[in-house]
């Protein structure tokens, strides 16, 4: 069952496993996201749980949605976290990452996520198959390009540049078919985009 996972799924267990079962036949990867905003993720003490339910619905691996609240202070805590993934899931499964859209920049005093994901890039981020940028929720003068170029420093495997529909959860902007288009000509091969 869901019972103390977390997920807010309104069908059966088993349907949810068929459901991934079939996205999987289609030759689509399913991965169970854990953490997320203001989660406090960090404290997570339980992985084997976690794969365990990652195994149980049949997922292809885990995406660690790394925002954690108090941001660049917790920024080392990061890598201790993908290392305890990576030990726990093994080479049979996969493991990427969501990561905050201006956690590649350089650390700017006051600013709280600036610079966030560095330090696990650096001393981890080669066990992770690939980044998803959440490049949305930043306001309409975020640059999703130059968060692009920024991870591409640090990070040299897969980079996927996310984009939320419509009106963004926080900020003003508005997504757009032009946005969307100059992103899509601008990522390099073998990196792409992601929609939440």
């Amino acid at each position: 069952s869901f019972a103390g996972t977390g997920l807010d799924f309104s069908q059966d267990f088993g349907v949810v496993v068929r459901a991934i079962e079939l996205l999987r036949l289609k030759g689509t990867k399913v991965m169970l996201s854990v953490g997320g905003g203001a989660s406090p993720f960090q404290d997570v003490t339980n992985y084997q749980d976690i794969i365990r339910l990652m195994k149980d619905l049949g997922c292809d691996g885990i995406d660690i949605d790394w925002e954690p609240s108090d941001g660049v202070k917790s920024a080392n805590k990061w890598a201790p976290i993908i290392d305890k993934f990576y030990s726990a899931i093994g080479d049979t499964h996969l493991l990427s990452a969501a990561v905050f859209s201006t956690g590649a920049y350089g650390a700017e005093e006051g600013d709280t996520y600036k610079g966030l994901n560095i330090p696990g890039m650096v001393a981890s981020g080669a066990k992770l198959d690939w980044l998803n940028i959440m490049a949305y929720d930043a306001g309409s003068h975020f640059d999703a390009l130059g968060a692009y170029d920024s991870y591409r420093i640090y990070y040299k495997g897969p980079l996927y540049v996310g984009f939320e529909l419509g009106k963004q959860g926080w900020g003003d902007a508005i997504l757009n078919l032009a946005h969307v288009e100059k992103v899509c000509n601008y990522v390099k091969a073998g990196d792409g985009v992601f929609v939440w």
